[in-house]
């Protein structure tokens, strides 16, 4: 004899799990930092400006809602994302946020770097 169980998942369990899956990305990794560079060069530069992180410079270079952080020698394209105060930025392997004259920098290892404004320029 088969003995047969009917599991039920509540509706959040569902949903939870669908969004979950649709989170994932399809793209190859870099895929999407081509994309979004495409689209920067679409758009006029608004600002410049310069960070001293951890002994290092950092560069942001602000596009209408999206960003180009320039990190050792790497150009990142991040998206202005919601935040409580100051300006946040998302892209696929860091995170920045900057409000007044101070900046974080979120490493995809986990590693968070504070930074010191040094310079804008319009």
């Amino acid at each position: 004899m088969f003995c047969r169980k009917l599991i039920v998942l509540p509706n959040g369990a569902i949903l939870g799990a669908a969004i979950f899956l649709s989170a994932c990305s399809s793209q190859p990794s870099g895929e999407f930092d081509q994309v979004v560079q495409s689209n920067l060069e679409e758009v006029e530069q608004t600002n410049m400006v310069s960070y001293r992180c951890e002994k290092q410079t950092l560069q942001a270079y602000f596009h209408g809602n999206r960003a180009e952080v320039v990190w050792q020698d790497r150009s990142h394209y991040l998206t202005h994302a919601v935040s409580a105060s100051g300006a946040s930025y998302l892209g696929e392997s860091i995170t920045f946020w900057a409000h007044q004259n101070e900046a974080e920098l979120e490493l995809e290892d986990g590693t968070h770097l504070s930074c010191q404004l040094l310079k804008v320029e319009s």
